[in-house]
């Protein structure tokens, strides 16, 4: 009972210090860059909106990667909780690279959560964004 190990997989899909820009064509944009193991640098433009900051990896990736349900179907994200930006509604980054619909890999993408009934929102859409890079 001793002997058992157990292993803990710890999300990689970024390349550490490596900065992805993810960009649509109405202007819309989300830049992050994995810092370590828990952490992702972000700044985000949405309009004539920006937010810059931290996100850290959710206390429970262990238990796998949260689905996330969009306009384009339903995806596989890795979600970082963002740190210190109250007044921007930002909840969460997530990235990923599968579409459940489509069963498989596809290019590397990011979305934005919002904060629900944010009265301080930034972004004043009320839907979230997904932009594949």
């Amino acid at each position: 009972m001793g002997d058992t190990v157990e292993v803990v997989l710890i999300p990689t899909l970024l390349i550490l210090n490596r900065e992805y820009v993810f960009a649509d064509q109405s202007g819309q944009s989300i830049r992050v860059k994995r810092k370590n193991y828990t952490d992702v640098e972000f700044h985000i433009i949405r309009g004539e909106h920006q937010a810059t900051g931290v996100a850290s990896i959710s206390p429970s990736f262990y238990l796998g990667m949260e689905t996330v349900a969009t306009k384009g179907g339903e995806f596989v994200i890795n979600e970082y909780f963002v740190q210190g930006n109250s007044g921007d509604c930002l909840w969460s980054i997530g990235v990923g690279n599968q579409n459940i619909e489509e069963g498989g890999s596809m290019k590397l993408y990011a979305y934005i959560k919002l904060v629900d009934n944010c009265n301080e929102n930034k972004f004043t859409a009320s839907t979230d964004l997904l932009i594949a890079e």
